[in-house]
């Protein structure tokens, strides 16, 4: 047998919100508490994303609407890995960051790449098991999900829908809103891809980073710690019982396997 390991770091991260008093809330019919609530989920939803994105891609980039600044290196000891130039392919002819141009798409041809450097690559990228069929996923930025959609080369998306059809499986997690698939690859796309404004000769071509995704791409580790679950939930007056106090909190720590 022969076995590859990885560590991953936890360390908390917390949340609050506060209301701005007993006369504040008088003035609005809603429930200051079930609000701060709700606000605190999105929130979490909204950060687990983006950090999961983040370390699966190796880079912050320039997201403008993501909660951590764009200088963001990671948190919890786990740093950001970038991927090494075996586990990087660019689109169109571009061998590289520096001579991608802005024809350099996503294309069905590119996923037929992606799919024999992950089954040549050693270690052998993982991948997922639906129902006894071996399958990656390709998760893509919404703008290259427009890009493969919309392309008439070859006949790029009649060929997708012409591959999808019948496709067993089509009610497990995997496929759970997907765009079809091609080449055992069931295609994803989500704004949080992570995108990048330097590529090119002058530095000034956008990009995103999309993820070919085997099985264990990344790891999540919770610490218990004194809450019951996953997420803990505090309230306390504050301002001399004037104002409702509420924070949420984890421990957990995220990284991308190497």
């Amino acid at each position: 047998l022969q076995f590859y390991n990885d560590a991953v770091y936890i360390d908390q991260r917390r949340k609050g919100t506060k209301s701005k008093g007993k006369m504040s809330e008088q003035r609005v019919p809603y429930n200051l508490r079930a609000e701060g609530r709700d606000a605190l989920t999105v929130w979490w939803s909204e950060e687990m994303d983006e950090e999961l994105f983040a370390y699966l891609s190796g880079a912050r980039g320039i997201n403008a609407d993501f909660h951590q600044p764009t200088t963001w290196t990671g948190r919890a000891n786990n740093a950001l890995t970038a991927p090494d130039a075996s586990h990087i392919i660019y689109g169109g002819d571009a061998t590289g960051k520096a001579d991608l141009a802005s024809g350099d798409n996503m294309t069905l041809g590119l996923v037929e790449r992606l799919v024999a450097k992950a089954e040549t690559t050693d270690p052998m990228i993982q991948p997922f098991m639906v129902n006894g069929e071996k399958k990656f996923v390709l998760l893509m930025h919404t703008f290259q999900a427009y890009q493969l959609r919309t392309s008439t080369t070859e006949n790029d998306w009649m060929d997708i829908q012409k591959a999808s059809a019948g496709a067993t499986g089509d009610k497990a997690r995997f496929y759970k809103n997907s765009l079809g698939e091609y080449a055992d690859v069931i295609l994803h796309k989500h704004r949080n891809c992570i995108r990048f404004n330097d590529y090119g000769t002058g530095g000034n071509v956008t990009a995103a980073r999309a993820l070919l995704l085997g099985a264990q791409a990344g790891v999540i580790a919770y610490g218990q710690g004194s809450a019951t679950g996953r997420y803990s939930w505090h309230e306390e007056m504050d301002d001399r019982g004037n104002a409702l106090a509420i924070t949420s909190g984890s421990i957990f720590g995220i990284k991308k396997v190497r």
